[in-house]
């Protein structure tokens, strides 16, 4: 699951041009934060933390002074919650699990969506021949409803999964 952009830096990969799937780089604050953000633009002035090495929080924060990188997005969390940072910027879908893993969605809320990227499938250059194969499967599963109700049942899984400690 990689973004468009993905492909662009990585010269050894194909993309298989139908796209399966969509994340939602989405904002977090505070609860009782007054901050506002509704565009990627608003984030400028605010300490905001990502995940290191995730694609679309990197785009979005390209020109920001202020991102603090961390290890995984539990760690970014913890530094949202101690106020270290004013925002923290993941996939709304990876965000809702961790404040769930961490009990922290009555202190932590997701914001406005910042964008919407589609997801594609990369194959390496080696293995082109079953670029074809690999789209007319995607496009199959897409018209017939498989594709949809694989991810509803994905989805509802991770946000409805609360780990025993």
């Amino acid at each position: 699951m990689r973004i468009w952009s993905y492909g662009a830096e990585n010269k050894n990969l194909i993309r298989v041009p139908t796209p399966y799937y969509h994340l939602v780089t989405s904002v977090f604050k505070r609860k009782n934060s007054a901050i506002n953000i509704y565009s990627a633009s608003d984030l400028k002035g605010y300490k905001v933390a990502r995940v290191r090495g995730v694609k679309h929080t990197s785009n979005i924060t390209k020109d920001l002074a202020k991102v603090s990188d961390s290890a995984s997005s539990e760690a970014m969390f913890k530094l949202l919650r101690r106020g270290n940072v004013d925002l923290a910027l993941t996939n709304y879908i990876d965000g809702i699990e961790v404040l769930n893993k961490l009990n922290l969605e009555n202190e932590i809320v997701p914001g406005k969506p910042l964008a919407k990227l589609k997801l594609y499938h990369y194959l390496h250059k080696d293995h082109q021949p079953l670029v074809n194969k690999v789209d007319n499967i995607i496009k199959q599963l897409k018209r017939n409803g498989k594709l949809a109700k694989i991810i509803k049942f994905a989805e509802y899984s991770v946000l409805n999964s609360k780990p025993v400690l």
